[in-house]
């Protein structure tokens, strides 16, 4: 566990140094900033998952159908609350950097886009590797992390010569293998299927999708007021409808879950 803490800490940083290198100073300025508005979030998110989740699970060490009932209500958890969050911050990127910051940070605003999209997969991941540890297979946990860093690795080579926004997509595609093979993993230690965890995370994925295409195209002749504003009611009416006629069931077990713990 400590040399696989080591690996992610110091593959976290190979970035800054690749884009400190290979690109001009303001652009790992602009990184930099874009990666306090997203990956310090996903990774306060799973900081905090982590501690809270590990003793729940750790109690059902050995009880595979536990676990794995666990683990599926988690990830809808994580999807429910985490999701929204990126991708209320991925849709209004430009209001949120031009009123928060200055217009002088408009330049990051397709960098923080890409990176919301890619760190929404984070918290899930740590849910995924937490499963290794509660199921005391930590060689394997060590496994996985040399795979998914090799992979990471690999793609930011490729990515990184071909400027900024090549490199977050490179990002999404590194974290998206890393949410399958974690996930394969964990749900093979369970003797379950990867895809019953995927199922369960394509439609909160598809759903803000599609809030995005309207909310652009209903106002995509607005000023930036009138699309951060009425954009915003637009998307919170749209998930309040969604959860009601979709998800309140799920909503109402993961409440009592937590109420009973």
């Amino acid at each position: 566990l400590l040399l696989a803490g080591i690996i992610q800490n110091i593959y976290v940083n190979l970035y800054n140094v690749f884009i400190a290198k290979g690109m001009p100073a303001a652009t790992l300025g602009l990184y930099t900033k874009s990666n306090q508005f997203t990956f310090m979030p996903a990774n306060l998110i799973s900081s905090i998952l982590q501690r809270v989740t590990f003793p729940f699970f750790s109690s059902y060490q050995n009880n595979v159908e536990k676990i794995f009932f666990l683990n599926q209500q988690f990830t809808r958890l994580i999807c429910l609350s985490v999701f929204p969050v990126f991708a209320y911050l991925c849709i209004f990127a430009k209001p949120l950097v031009y009123y928060g910051l200055s217009s002088r940070w408009m330049m990051a605003v397709p960098i923080i886009q890409l990176l919301a999209i890619a760190y929404v997969f984070q918290p899930i991941i740590v849910n995924n590797m937490l499963l290794l540890q509660v199921r005391n297979n930590t060689k394997l946990y060590f496994r996985v992390e040399i795979i998914t860093k090799i992979t990471g690795v690999l793609i930011l080579l490729f990515t990184f010569k071909l400027g900024i926004l090549f490199l977050c997509y490179g990002i999404i595609l590194q974290l998206f293998l890393q949410l399958c093979i974690t996930s394969f993993f964990a749900n093979w230690l369970l003797e379950r299927s990867m895809f019953q965890q995927i199922f369960i995370i394509v439609p909160y994925i598809v759903f803000p999708g599609l809030v995005w295409l309207i909310i652009s195209y209903v106002f995509r002749d607005q000023s930036m007021e009138s699309y951060f504003f009425y954009g915003s009611v637009v998307f919170l009416m749209s998930y309040f409808v969604y959860y009601f006629i979709f998800c309140k069931n799920h909503i109402i077990s993961l409440f009592k879950l937590l109420k009973n713990k």
